[in-house]
């Protein structure tokens, strides 16, 4: 398996947005807002609460190492003040980059700096 050894340092030319709208979590309903994805380049990511939190930076170093600059067109990760929330929302610049995490699974795991995250394509709240 992938041990998730990351780079540390921000990419140049990255689209990362840090400001980009959350997706349905527990801990961020009453701010959440709808707004339309692309279903072939948008991945739910789901974070065990018995690991530390994520940060945006970790996440985006793993996937920049793999599929390089501009690979991340938005990402949002729950923050340290959302601890009960484990829901994150990824949407890669290409779908290839999207199938090729996924292949034909509807869910799969990836280690991110030795934690487990889940990747899925369902669009139904994780069950």
């Amino acid at each position: 398996m992938d041990k998730g050894e990351n780079i540390v340092g921000e990419s140049s030319g990255s689209k990362l947005n840090p400001n980009a709208k959350p997706f349905r979590t527990p801990a961020n309903v009453a701010r959440f807002e709808r707004t339309p994805v692309d279903r072939d380049r948008t991945l739910l990511m789901k974070f065990s609460t018995d690991f530390p939190p994520f940060s945006q930076q970790e996440i985006h170093n793993y996937f920049t190492e793999r599929f390089g600059n501009n690979c991340i067109e938005s990402l949002y990760v729950p923050g340290r003040d959302e601890r009960d929330s484990e829901l994150g929302i990824i949407t890669f610049s290409r779908p290839q980059i999207a199938f090729v995490i996924m292949g034909r699974w509807e869910e799969v795991v990836l280690f991110i700096c030795t934690r487990p995250v889940h990747f899925k394509r369902s669009w139904r709240l994780l069950e």
